[in-house]
């Protein structure tokens, strides 16, 4: 009995062995996996803030480039109006001090003779004078010179007599002659400074890492803006002095920088902690931008790795590990859909900026030609040469509306405008505008319009115009001279209201390749063959067509042969409508003429040319034009006013002391007999559906985005007389 109570004692202790043994290893395993994967997650971690200060260091470099880019389109109209103008130095600066002021920016201008005038005005109104004799004014042309090397961006401070603070400004310069006051001219340079404060303030919002630094340099590292934190003037000289290289070491590091896109480095600050340096050279340009992240800064998940973890609380850790690892990740996802967002608004803001800087002259060119081209008797020559500046200028405006549809439908903020249309007659209109340009190039456009007589259907006719334009318009671009274009509709009834539109436009121009059919309805693509010498455009008209018409529920397809031709295909459904009678049509013309003749209008606008423009466009309908420079006149006029003395108020948006949004909700909230019930029209170059909502909801009753349409305005102030 004790042999077998013996034995069974020692098969329990070995199935106890084996069991701690099997346990022991299943701990150590745990334990092994567990360490494994911190040390990956940490590893994976830091690379991913490493991406994150990556990206975030592209998209400053993108939103500098848009910076650089509107100052110098602001700095270039600048200089154009005033040669144009041909103006003083005394009117250059009232003209600057007037229409291009901003809080977060101003004007310098320098004279040869080592003084200047800063466009801000003093306590007694009189500008406020700069002296430079510290730097001579051919030794800042030398500054400038050299600043051009970095696509026309100077590091600037007042003076330029601190090397070490010169990158906390930044400035595009323009050089011109101007008058002084006996008439002789003298060269000066225009300078428009901004603090580099500003932009760096909108780089640091919510980019999630603390004591984050930023800077641009241009191809020697000199810096050109930045942040405190970047002691010295030269990234190299900076990381040279705080992390005691020797002058090699140097030498090295910045050719491996400067030879090289991109990448990172690793070197303590000025202040002795171990950062992390991503830079980034900016595409055809000759600077780039820095970002520092010191890397106590990175996003970690701390966890506990030494082998005294309690073994009941492994499986627990690594759950809450595993836990904290994803919040981690929703938060970085978080912060990634921030910083997307932030760079969307700034192209937003850009393309919005863009758009009115470029429609605001555009309106001048299109509003003088179209009041030019109403005068008798004009020279067939003059005539011809007015035709063809007006062609240009509206293929102009056809590229920005382009730019800004693919943005709108890029970001989902284009919508459609249904109304009930004159589908044959809106054909013939179409034919009718290409049939000349046509004519011009030789080329015939034979149509086959299956369709009954009379057919209103309910589609957005601005669009559908645009669809059909931008394909005819191709197909003569890329025909030759002597071919044909063949335009083919057919209309199918497939429901009692409901038709099929099926349109065929066939070409026997240069054709494409297959190659490229891979990527014809892509955003910028054109196709470059011997075939073809065409290549305007901005290669966005098939893209804006493809969309449009899968917003409108249809199809589009194209088959093509390189050097043959080209066939679009393209098929819409939509519902019938009633049709608006043309005798009403007719009589809401004829009622127009009477209803503007002896109106009063108050014309709220700070560009002269376009008070002048829009007066004279009045002025032809017999409607009497009052005008104000800015929301705070135009507010002050209307106060003064009677009871019906002005019949309406045309509000430009952007203008000095108070833009035109301010302005209308004011003039609602006045305690005026017309206050509620003028008649408020936007009459603004800023064309965003965003803009058009902001007016509405200032209390104004129209928005006309420039440049403006003479009949679509006089129609909009008809209509909206009426019916007070």
């Amino acid at each position: 009995m004790k042999t077998d109570s013996a034995k069974q004692k020692s098969i329990q202790k070995i199935r106890h062995r084996l069991l701690i043994s099997i346990n022991l290893l299943f701990v150590i395993m745990i334990l092994s996996l567990f360490l494994y994967h911190n040390a990956v997650f940490h590893t994976r971690i830091y690379e991913q803030n490493i991406t994150d200060i990556t990206n975030i260091n592209k998209s400053t470099a993108t939103l500098a480039a848009a910076t650089f880019r509107y100052h110098s389109l602001k700095i270039a109209d600048i200089t154009k109006y005033i040669q144009y103008m041909d103006l003083s130095l005394q009117q250059t600066l009232e003209y600057i001090y007037n229409s291009c002021s901003n809080p977060e920016n101003s004007f310098e201008i320098i004279g040869t003779d080592n003084t200047g005038y800063l466009a801000e005005k003093d306590e007694k109104g009189d500008f406020i004078h700069l002296s430079y004799q510290n730097n001579s004014y051919t030794q800042l042309q030398h500054i400038f010179q050299t600043a051009s090397q970095n696509n026309g961006i100077v590091s600037y401070s007042p003076e330029f007599t601190d090397a070490f603070t010169a990158y906390k400004s930044f400035a595009i310069y323009s050089c011109l002659p101007l008058k002084d006051g006996t008439g002789h001219k003298s060269f000066y340079t225009i300078m428009l400074i901004s603090k580099s404060s500003v932009y760096i303030t909108s780089l640091h919002k919510e980019n999630g890492y603390k004591d984050y630094a930023t800077m641009l340099m241009d191809k020697n590292g000199n810096y050109i803006l930045g942040d405190k934190e970047f002691k010295s003037n030269n990234l190299f000289k900076y990381l040279y002095i705080f992390n005691d290289l020797s002058l090699d070491e140097k030498k090295v590091l910045a050719a491996k920088v400067m030879s090289t896109q991109a990448g990172k480095l690793t070197y303590n600050n000025s202040t002795g902690i171990q950062c992390i340096y991503v830079y980034y050279k900016y595409p055809e340009s000759n600077w780039y931008s820095v970002s520092c992240v010191p890397e106590s800064s990175f996003h970690n998940i701390k966890s506990e790795k030494g082998f005294a973890i309690l073994i009941a609380l492994i499986l627990t850790t690594m759950m809450l590990t595993d836990i904290l690892w994803l919040n981690s990740l929703n938060r970085k996802l978080r912060l990634s859909i921030i910083h997307e967002k932030a760079a969307n608004k700034a192209k937003s803001d850009f393309l919005s900026r863009m758009s009115h800087d470029m429609r605001t002259p555009l309106n001048a060119v299109l509003g003088f030609t179209a009041l030019s081209k109403e005068s008798r008797n004009l020279p067939p020559e003059l005539a011809n040469n007015l035709n063809k500046i007006d062609m240009s200028a509206r293929y102009l405006l056809s590229i920005i509306n382009d730019v800004l549809d693919m943005s709108k439908i890029e970001s989902g903020k284009i919508e459609l405008h249904e109304e009930t249309v004159d589908y044959p007659k809106m054909l013939a209109d179409i034919m009718e505008m290409f049939s000349g340009e046509a004519e011009r190039q030789n080329i015939e456009i034979s149509t086959s319009f299956t369709l009954p007589t009379k057919l209103y259907l309910v589609l957005d006719p601005l669009r559908m115009r645009q669809i059909y334009s931008n394909l005819l318009s191709n197909a003569l671009k890329f025909s030759n001279p002597g071919t044909e274009i063949a335009w083919s509709v057919k209309a199918e009834q497939i429901e009692k209201d409901r038709y099929k539109i099926t349109s065929v436009i066939n070409d026997h121009g240069c054709g494409m390749s297959s190659k490229f059919m891979a990527h014809l309805f892509e955003p910028f693509s054109q196709e470059q063959n011997i075939h073809s010498s065409s290549t305007t455009g901005t290669g966005l008209g098939l893209a804006i067509v493809k969309r449009l018409i899968a917003l409108m529920g249809g199809t589009i397809t194209a088959d093509s042969t390189l050097g043959k031709g080209t066939e679009f295909t393209l098929a819409i459904e939509s519902q019938t409508g009633n049709p608006v009678q043309e005798s009403e049509m007719q009589n809401r013309k004829n009622d127009m003429e009477t209803i503007l003749s002896g109106k009063r209008v108050l014309l709220c606008e700070d560009n002269l040319l376009n008070r002048e423009i829009a007066g004279m466009m009045l002025n032809s309908r017999k409607v009497i034009c009052e005008t104000a420079e800015n929301g705070e006149q135009g507010i002050e006029k209307f106060k003064l006013s009677v009871s019906g003395y002005y019949d309406a108020i045309l509000m430009d948006i952007r203008m000095p002391v108070m833009n035109g949004i301010d302005a209308a909700r004011t003039i609602r909230k006045l305690n005026h007999p017309d206050a509620k019930t003028v008649p408020i029209i936007a009459m603004t170059a800023n064309a965003y559906d965003d803009d058009v909502k902001a007016s509405l909801d200032a209390g104004m009753n129209a928005h006309l985005a420039k440049p403006i349409e003479p009949d679509k305005l006089f129609q909009t102030l008809a209509d909206l007389m009426h019916n007070i």
